[in-house]
């Protein structure tokens, strides 16, 4: 990801040519969901325990602390056996000074903070908290003389990261952080797999994420908003993996209707850009999947004096399963032999499906197709102009995984 992030696009591309399907036959659809997450897990982070020291960041147990006054960022202060507060004044965190707990590429959920006051009389403290994507969730007051249930006070939602700091210039709300408790679940993502719902946030105009993944060469990458916020618009752009910014894909989404279809023409690592084109901050949801164009679906083959080959030309993508049936009509007394043919015109294994037919014909059942291309599906044995034989074909690709696509 970071060497596409590298790569900065600074002139806006024009739509991509349609792809030309030079043998439309059959079509081909994945609409699985595919996982991407990782296995919950409970994690204390402990800073009482932490040698009396100054540091600009501190990262321990999957969160990265950092301290700043106003945004301009201050050191923080481990004074072992209390915890952690800002370096100046008395060294806790005072009415002004924030503490930022980042849950470095996790969403949380159980958040508790363990705090040691100033003064033993219950601190209040302000509390910030960021949702998907950074999304701010809000600022509420919390008082407590140790535990701060963080999540409860955004309503149990997932934090990516929150921030803490006295509510008033009181010193009865001074205080250090001693310990923080919480579950690290989804894991948020640089990419994702075709199928997997992509969700995120945006701040507002010209905020921008972006999003890898593995595309192929004659398919189509189809992404339909189901937008948890309905005020979100959305502009996609779809680069290639050779970063030709005039054969890349603009396209906009707003409501929950709209959906955009993105030819590829090229095997390789994509480039999927969203960037918000409206003043509103919200989050998105988009469906992916992937197609290839529409085709006919089934071919009657008439036989002719002599029986010479006849072929019926698709074009498949590669990982995909061939399926589908032959069946002659009763005037074929003699078998006709089948082959298919990959792209580089060698044999495709169809050992376990019959490649002779008699009238009854036959079925063909998932039949692997490991290369991207033009196939050839080979008949011979329609040795008049009587033989007739129905040909319907159908392309699946495997099922996956359920799971969502977080962007940080």
């Amino acid at each position: 990801m970071r060497r596409i992030l590298e790569r900065v696009l600074k002139t806006t591309p024009s739509d991509a040519d349609a792809l030309v399907m030079r043998h439309p036959t059959i079509r081909l659809s994945l609409f699985a969901t595919i996982a991407l997450a990782s296995g919950a897990f409970a994690n204390t982070v402990s800073y009482t325990g932490v040698a009396t020291s100054a540091t600009l960041t501190h990262a321990s147990g999957g969160v990265k602390v950092t301290a700043d006054t106003n945004g301009t960022q201050q050191l923080l202060l481990f004074t072992n056996g209390t915890g952690v507060g800002v370096l100046g004044g008395n060294g806790n965190v005072e009415f002004g000074e924030w503490l930022t707990f980042d849950f470095d590429g996790y969403l949380a959920e159980d958040v508790v903070l363990d705090i040691n006051p100033q003064i033993p009389m219950g601190p209040m403290l302000s509390v910030q908290g960021f949702g998907v994507g950074g999304r701010p969730l809000g600022e509420f007051h919390a008082a407590s003389v140790d535990l701060v249930d963080v999540s409860a006070l955004f309503a149990d939602q997932p934090l990516s990261k929150f921030r803490v700091s006295a509510a008033s210039a009181l010193a009865f709300d001074n205080f250090a952080a001693g310990s923080l408790t919480f579950t690290a679940g989804t894991t948020e993502a640089d990419s994702f797999l075709i199928g997997q719902t992509i969700r995120g946030y945006v701040a507002g105009f010209g905020d921008v994420r972006m999003v890898e993944f593995e595309g192929q060469a004659g398919a189509i990458l189809h992404l339909a908003c189901s937008s948890d916020d309905s005020i979100a618009r959305l502009r996609i752009q779809l680069v290639t993996p050779q970063f030709e910014e005039e054969r890349s894909i603009v396209a906009q989404l707003g409501a929950t209707a709209d959906d955009v279809a993105l030819p590829m023409d090229l095997d390789g690592s994509y480039l999927l850009r969203i960037e918000s084109i409206s003043d509103d901050p919200g989050l998105f949801a988009l469906a992916t999947s992937l197609t290839v164009a529409d085709t006919s679906p089934s071919v009657m083959l008439k036989g002719k004096k002599g029986g010479p080959t006849q072929d019926v030309v698709f074009a498949a993508v590669a990982g995909t399963a061939l399926s589908g049936s032959l069946v002659a009509n009763a005037k074929v007394k003699k078998d006709v032999t089948v082959t298919l043919l990959d792209p580089d015109d060698a044999s495709v294994d169809l050992t376990g499906v019959s490649a002779k037919l008699g009238a009854h014909g036959v079925q063909l059942t998932n039949v692997a197709l490991a290369s991207t291309g033009d196939y050839t599906l080979r008949v011979s044995g329609l040795t008049s102009t009587k033989h007739k034989l129905a040909v319907e074909l159908v392309l699946t690709l495997p099922a996956g995984v359920s799971g969502d696509a977080i962007l940080p």
